[in-house]
């Protein structure tokens, strides 16, 4: 657990960044953002800040474009704070877990990878090897395409991070407003 009374403006403002990447990356791959709140407001469970979606109605198949964006947008807290702060922090494991899962599942079951079109259910030691370097490779694709996709809306961004460092929390039609 984290004592609010400890967190510094510092850890803030990455906090904030974080989050605002998420959902500006949202809004750019996806046409909308579905936010029904942004916050840098801790909570009890040690979390500092998070974005809030509205959910979408489940789409019973999605293509190889929309998994790779979805891990776009997983990776993007990571990759604003590369942008902004030179190195992403530990803040982002369970975003990266769900992208490592969402990579792998590309990799050994969808057959969404140059490692081919046969699922691969019980791999030998060699095999795991070749899935770890193809997951990496998709994980790292969708970060350089998060960075990129932040430094060129970057001033929109720091736009969206100034007002919720200010407020703590926004809506969707705060986050749309400010991105001017």
């Amino acid at each position: 657990m984290t004592d609010p009374t400890t967190i510094t403006n510092e850890t803030r403002e990455r906090v904030a960044t974080h989050e605002v990447g998420h959902a500006l990356i949202r809004l750019l791959l996806f046409k909308k953002p579905g936010i029904k709140r942004i916050t840098v407001n801790p909570e009890g469970d040690g979390t500092l800040g998070y974005v809030l979606h509205s959910s979408d109605p489940d789409k019973p198949i999605r293509t190889r474009t929309e998994i790779l964006n979805d891990i776009k947008v997983s990776m993007a807290g990571m990759a604003a704070e590369q942008v902004y702060f030179g190195e992403f922090s530990n803040g982002n494991s369970s975003d990266l877990k769900q992208a490592t899962l969402e990579a792998e599942n590309m990799v050994k079951l969808y057959g969404m990878s140059d490692l081919g079109f046969g699922q691969i259910s019980n791999p030998e030691e060699k095999v795991e090897k070749e899935i770890r370097v193809e997951v990496n490779k998709i994980l790292e694709e969708a970060f350089n395409g998060a960075v990129r996709l932040i430094k060129d809306n970057k001033r929109k961004m720091d736009n969206v991070i100034k007002y919720l460092l200010a407020n703590r929390e926004i809506t969707e039609e705060e986050f749309i407003k400010n991105l001017k």
